[in-house]
């Protein structure tokens, strides 16, 4: 049995608390807790937790192609986030609003990061 606090609950002074038991994927999912944001969803547990994991995965892959586009190092700590009210994120930018130093501020390459995010996305729906 494992227990997980996702940091994609937009208020993370009081995040969901999942249990999961069976592997990766989890055999059984018991929520001890539901943030705010997610004690409104409609779906059952396990249906939750299913979206709760691939909105992480898609968060994770898309910071990932930020990073790529940015050509940051692999000693770069990574591209920052912050978790919106509404449950979406906001790359580039961290928890308190600082803006990342590398990120760009020519919409053009705003545009260039965001089709190389569209495109790393569109190749994880695929698999």
């Amino acid at each position: 049995m494992s227990q997980w606090l996702p940091d994609v609950c937009p208020d993370q002074s009081a995040p969901c608390r999942i249990l999961t038991v069976g592997g990766a994927g989890g055999a059984f999912v018991l929520f001890e807790g539901k943030c705010a944001f997610h004690a409104k969803s409609k779906l059952p547990d396990r249906d939750l937790y299913a979206a709760i994991v691939d909105f992480n995965s898609q968060r994770e892959v898309s910071r990932g192609a930020a990073k790529a586009s940015l050509k940051l190092d692999k000693e770069h700590p990574g591209v920052p986030y912050r978790m919106e009210p509404d449950g979406s994120y906001t790359l580039g930018v961290d928890q308190k609003g600082a803006l990342m130093p590398e990120w760009p501020t020519d919409p053009k390459e705003i545009a260039k990061v965001r089709a190389d995010i569209d495109a790393a996305l569109a190749t994880k729906t695929r698999r």
